[in-house]
């Protein structure tokens, strides 16, 4: 079945693809903070790549640990951390930290969404693109990337109603394949029809920072 945040998703993996492409090949350590079920780990190709987070929920996870990376300085050439830093009460704590565990000359990509729908309990931080560049000013070099557009953004935001929706009414899920399509087809209309304000209103921000 055709995912609902299929642009969402398909975005977010071409994002990642260009920032890789940014890091020098022979990033043998890479630490992936917050890793989840690590979807893009093919992306990672070779790398030998340790997976955190705050429980082992998921069965990529190898080290647990919240905002205090429990590594030596410089023990990374890359900090990894997709779509979970707007959950962290204190960013610029875990940006540090990133910062303190990659080598020098080492690089850290973190990925943020940029437009979503917050959460009933408040826990999710969205960035303008200023405030997110501002946590990587102590770094050497900082490259902000913008990804996807209004369309992206609002099918990702409609494809998490319909899918509580779906879930919750079992009737509605022979109609589930058709409603993705549609909320992925008018995502992408939307997208090239608004691509101007794609600058202002991007799906999602992702920073490419050396240390």
């Amino acid at each position: 079945m055709l995912d609902f945040h299929y642009l969402h998703l398909k975005g977010l993996r071409d994002g990642l693809i260009r920032a890789l492409s940014n890091v020098p090949a022979g990033a043998g350590w890479i630490l992936d903070v917050y890793c989840g079920t690590q979807p893009y780990r093919p992306l990672l190709g070779d790398a030998k790549v340790v997976g955190l987070d705050i429980d082992s929920y998921f069965r990529r996870v190898e080290v647990i640990a919240e905002r205090d990376l429990p590594f030596a300085d410089e023990t990374f050439d890359l900090v990894l951390s997709t779509q979970a830093l707007y959950f962290v009460e204190d960013d610029a704590a875990l940006v540090t930290e990133m910062n303190r565990v990659v080598r020098s000359g080492g690089y850290a990509i973190v990925t943020v969404p940029y437009l979503f729908v917050k959460s009933k309990t408040g826990n999710q931080r969205r960035y303008s693109a200023e405030e997110f560049s501002a946590l990587f000013s102590t770094w050497e070099a900082l490259d902000l990337q913008l990804v996807g557009g209004i369309g992206t953004g609002f099918g990702y935001a409609a494809g998490r109603w319909l899918q509580a929706a779906v879930r919750r009414a079992r009737w509605t899920r022979p109609l589930a394949a058709v409603l993705a399509g549609l909320v992925n087809v008018f995502g992408l209309v939307l997208d090239a029809a608004t691509r101007p304000l794609s600058r202002r209103w991007p799906a999602t921000l992702i920073a490419v920072a050396q240390r």
